[in-house]
């Protein structure tokens, strides 16, 4: 996601704009002018944000995440003093309630982008008894965009997938993703990055690049690569394993046969080494897009992606394979067939490179630009400049919108996030407190089993038939399941307890009525309030009139539409939450 937003960051800035971003103080701080400073930038770091606990590094300090709870006073006037023209959340978290609320009081354009699929990551983690919580959380905050442009049609078919209907409200539309062609090219090809990390010349070598977490499918990467040591062990044919990121799963790839594991690169490491490569194996399937398979194509890198979500950027058979969601034999398969075949890898990657052409960075940024003006279009034509005409039509179309009523934040759901946080905080305190006592019983009880277990050469044989995949079953199984991939983790964990998830949405109807009623009670008290206290000449209404009338006249073609458009252009756009953009 960030780099995307630094690519319309760049943007943006070349079309005369303004950016102004709404962040935490996650990662490195070197990160925040990578692209060097320029005056019409700026960034606003939230100073009501909380640490991620479980989402921190302690062997790397940098590595360190932080998630908004509020905006301050401070990051409020910060904000007017900006003046944006358009509001773009890039991330529906908690402090985004707090931006659409902005932007609603003050009647700006509203609209998102879709970047991570949070919802489904749930499942890796066997969180699946929070989804219900957050597919409503979801529909409620989408519930106030005007637009929301995901990556792919396949995302914008799952976001209106009847057990979501993120789409209930808001217009789902694609925007894609573009790639800098010059930066990410087979040109940069270095023997030496190579032999810095003892990669002899006439290795092929298979690469990997992402942050090693579950949902990647690191242990897809590294089951090839054990298989591969094993199937070309006297083939006479050397590979090497490279794995660019950093996560969980970092120790048990560089115990991987012939594998080096680079930590994170940026710049012009991270292009050095996509064009040092020779083939590009990605197994996740939690994609929005995936920019790194993006970046691999455009270094001419023949593909081996999940068909899901990486399956518009690689042509089966022509620049790379689509392989089944957690197959581990097709992803074998494919990069077996490319590691032994010289001509085909040459014939793929000229194929990889051709095909990014589509994705022209420049081209597919600017139809942001344009996305910008649609939606601005849109707010004063037809809602009138006014985000109340938009609500009452939404009322009026679709009954259901608004899933915890038109409080953009309810009192009460402040309460239920501030106590969630705090159980979440407690729980992990707990956990890392109690977790090496629960780790020793562990390795007591696996040591008492092993006791009984068979012979040590039998054992190294039923390993064996574990990592090749030919593990055996005594029990009768049916067709469909004797044709699963062994061992997949993408099962998803709560098939088959299905009355747990049952109960949480039970539970979480119940909230949502609840919130409400609540909502519905502090939505009439606020309007009693300001209708009471005649803010008819603030900041918001007063910007509405005369962007209104500056509107009504370049209609009417008495106005000059590009004296209006530099006026609007002004745009604030979020790595975090926030964009504030005018065009």
């Amino acid at each position: 996601m960030t780099l995307t937003i630094r690519k319309l960051e760049q943007e943006i800035l070349a079309a005369g704009g303004h950016v102004c971003i709404l962040t935490t103080r996650s990662g490195s701080v070197k990160n925040t002018h990578l692209d060097g400073e320029h005056p019409n930038r700026r960034v606003l770091f939230l100073d009501d944000a909380i640490k991620i606990p479980f989402a921190s590094d302690p062997s790397n300090p940098e590595s360190v995440y932080f998630i908004g709870f509020s905006l301050s006073p401070s990051i409020l006037k910060e904000m007017d003093n900006f003046s944006p023209t358009l509001v773009h959340i890039t991330v529906p978290d908690v402090v985004s309630l707090d931006v659409i609320q902005y932007a609603r009081e003050n009647d700006l354009p509203l609209m998102g982008t879709f970047h991570s699929n949070y919802v489904d990551y749930l499942d890796h983690y066997g969180l699946f008894w929070i989804k219900p919580c957050l597919i409503s959380f979801f529909q409620h905050q989408y519930s106030f965009y005007q637009a929301l442009y995901c990556p792919t049609p396949f995302i914008q078919k799952q976001l209106g997938h009847p057990d979501k209907k993120f789409d209930l409200c808001t217009n789902v539309q694609v925007w894609g993703r573009g790639i800098d062609l010059e930066r990410f090219n087979p040109k940069h090809r270095s023997m030496s990055f190579r032999a810095k990390y003892n990669i002899a010349p006439d290795e092929v070598v298979i690469c990997f690049v992402g942050r090693l977490v579950f949902e990647k499918r690191p242990d897809i990467f590294a089951y090839v690569m054990r298989r591969l040591s094993r199937e070309l062990e006297t083939g006479g044919v050397k590979f090497r394993g490279l794995v660019v990121g950093c996560g969980p799963y970092e120790t048990e790839l560089q115990n991987c046969p012939n594998t080096v594991c680079t930590g994170w690169l940026n710049g012009e490491e991270l292009a050095t080494a996509y064009a040092s490569s020779d083939i590009f194996l990605f197994p996740s399937a939690l994609e929005t897009f995936g920019n790194v398979t993006l970046e691999a194509a455009s270094s001419g890198l023949p593909l081996v992606v999940e068909s899901g979500c990486s399956g518009h950027l690689v042509k089966d058979g022509i620049n790379g394979y689509a392989c089944p969601e957690g197959d581990e034999e097709s992803f074998l398969r494919g990069t077996l067939e490319l590691v032994t075949n010289a001509s085909l890898r040459k014939q793929f990657s000229l194929a990889s490179r051709e095909h990014s052409f589509l994705y022209e960075k420049r081209a597919v940024m600017k139809q942001m630009l344009t996305n910008y003006e649609t939606v601005t279009d849109e707010f004063y034509r037809r809602y009138n400049g006014s985000h109340n005409d938009r609500d009452d039509s939404l009322r009026d179309s679709y009954p259901q919108a608004f899933t915890y009523g038109k409080v953009e934040r309810p009192c009460a759901l402040r309460v239920f996030i501030s106590c969630f946080v705090f159980v979440i905080q407690a729980l992990f305190c707990m956990y890392m407190q109690f977790g090496c006592l629960f780790e020793s019983l562990s390795r007591a009880i696996s040591s008492v089993r092993s006791m009984g277990s068979p012979s040590p050469h039998k054992r190294e044989e039923g390993m064996d038939d574990i990592e090749m995949g030919n593990v055996k079953s005594t029990t009768a199984t049916s067709s469909s399941k004797i044709n699963e991939p062994q061992g997949s983790p993408e099962m998803a964990p709560w098939k088959g307890i299905s009355c747990i998830y049952r109960t949480s949405e039970l539970v979480m109807m119940t909230v949502i009525v609840f919130l409400r009623i609540q909502s519905s009670f502090e939505y009439t008290l606020r309007t009693y309030f300001r209708s009471k206290n005649n803010r008819g000449e603030d900041y918001s209404s007063t910007r509405r009139k005369d962007t209104l009338e500056d509107f009504t006249d370049v209609v009417e073609g008495s106005g000059d539409s590009g004296q209006l458009r530099g006026r609007r252009r002004n745009i604030v756009e979020g790595e975090k939450v926030a964009a504030v953009i005018g065009v």
